[in-house]
Parts: structure tokens; C-alpha cells; sequence
């Protein structure tokens, strides 16, 4: 398997909602996932000519503009894990439950911020500009694996009272007794009353797709990438899927 992807755990939301007998250790996909937004056009000469899954309308095109074919929209594994969460069908490890993370109480705000190029001097603006709705109701701050392990980062967030979450690396480890990257931002997600986006991020466009209100984007706008760049349109039954990855063996 290509190691991008079992990133995030997306194998892992395909093999369960494929109904594979074990989506915790699944098969190798025979071809090149998605693996985030972005992330559609391969980068390495040995997937170039690879059969490519992609994600939704906005990658097929962007792939196709680079001379690259062979392509299937497949719609992102978040969607195929809100399916999951509907039908409570969302694998578990075997020691999960005593491994979780304490999650924030519901009346709290979770915020991803978008720093760009500015770094910890624009962590300081935001965490300054977040100070009244930490007072009102409480905000916890999620920042990627790399943005946490920036102490001048962290600081700043924390000096206005906001608590400050790793959503870890997206690297996963086969076996791991630990919720996937996609499952513990579900569990996030869901234990907040909304989220707040300074940019079109794609934890913006997650949010969005599981339903949840997002401070900082237009709804329309929302609307329109998630369909586009998530590929609500795309999604497969799980028949179709096992086939595209010639999975019909493992159920």
C-alpha cells in the first residue's frame, strides 16, 4: 500500500464502510488515495501513471490540467465516516476506550486558526482577538501536530485562557490502540456547539459536512467546496467500492 494512505486513518473509514471483516488492519488499495485536500496530484515519479482516487470534482480537474489521467472521484473518507457515525459502524481499537483523550464539555467554541507565514506573531493577534468569546463561553484551540509543538504558538493561547489541543500526526501506525487522526476530530467536532475557521480550511469544510455551524465562512461558500473539494457527489456504495479496490475477497 502507498504509505499516504493509510494517513489519517483514511483506510481504515473505507475498509469499515466497505464492510471489511478487519477495516483495523485493511488490504492494500490498488492505486494512489487521496489523502487531504491539496494532495491530489502525486508528487513522486512512482505514482505517476498510478490509478488515483481522488477526492471530488476540484482534484479531478486539477489533475487533469497537469497532464495526469486515470482518475476516479471518489468522494474524501470524512464523508464515507459520517456515513460510519450514522450506523455507530465506526471501528474502535481494542483498548480505545480507556486511551481517549478527556474531551472538552459541549458549550465550548473549537477554533482552528490559520497562521500562514506569520507564525507565532500571528498566533499572538489571534489569541488576543479570541480573549471575549473565551470569557463568554469557553474556546479550545486546535492546532495541527507541527503548530502544537511550537511553544511560541502554544503560549499565547493559553495566556487568554483557551485550552490548546494536538490533533496529532497524521501518520498512522497499523495496530495502534488509539483512535485514528479522522476519528478523534469527529469526537472534537462533536463535543463542541460549533466551530470557528479564520480561512476555507478543510476542517472548515468537515464541519460544515458533519453538520456543524462554522463562524468565518459564508454557509453558500461552505456549501459550494464541499461539494467540490470533498465530493459529496462521489460517494460509492459499498458494493462499488469493494470493487474499484478489488476488496470482494476480504468480506
Amino acid at each position: 500500500m502507498y504509505p499516504t494512505n493509510a494517513y489519517y486513518g483514511n483506510a481504515i473509514v473505507l475498509a469499515a464502510y466497505a464492510g471489511l471483516d478487519e477495516p483495523l488492519f485493511p488490504p492494500t488499495v490498488p492505486g494512489y488515495v487521496q489523502p487531504w485536500i491539496g494532495a491530489e496530484i502525486p508528487t513522486s515519479d512512482a505514482l505517476v501513471g498510478v490509478p488515483a482516487f481522488v477526492w471530488g470534482p476540484s482534484a479531478r480537474i486539477n489533475r487533469h490540467r497537469a497532464g495526469l489521467r486515470d482518475h476516479t472521484p471518489l468522494g474524501a473518507p470524512w464523508l464515507y465516516l459520517l456515513d460510519l457515525e450514522k450506523r455507530d459502524q465506526i471501528p474502535q481499537p481494542p483498548l480505545a476506550e480507556h486511551l481517549r483523550t478527556p474531551l472538552p464539555e459541549p458549550g465550548r467554541l473549537l477554533y482552528f486558526p490559520h497562521h500562514g507565514l506569520g507564525g507565532d506573531l500571528v498566533a499572538r493577534e489571534r489569541a488576543l482577538a479570541l480573549r471575549p468569546e473565551v470569557e463568554r463561553g469557553g474556546v479550545t484551540v486546535a492546532l495541527t501536530h507541527e503548530q502544537a509543538a511550537s511553544p511560541g504558538t502554544v503560549r499565547p493561547y493559553e495566556e487568554v485562557g483557551a485550552r490548546v489541543v494536538d490533533l496529532g500526526s497524521a501518520i498512522e501506525e497499523v495496530g495502534s490502540t488509539e483512535p485514528f487522526y479522522l476519528e478523534r476530530l469527529l469526537l472534537l467536532m462533536r463535543a463542541h456547539r460549533g466551530v470557528r475557521a479564520d480561512a476555507l480550511s478543510v476542517f472548515a469544510l468537515y464541519a460544515h459536512a458533519a453538520g456543524l455551524p462554522v463562524d468565518g465562512v459564508a454557509e453558500p461558500v461552505l456549501s459550494r467546496h464541499v461539494r467540490a473539494d470533498l465530493g459529496t457527489g462521489a460517494v460509492v456504495p459499498p458494493a462499488e467500492l469493494r470493487a474499484l479496490f478489488d476488496w470482494s475477497s476480504y468480506v
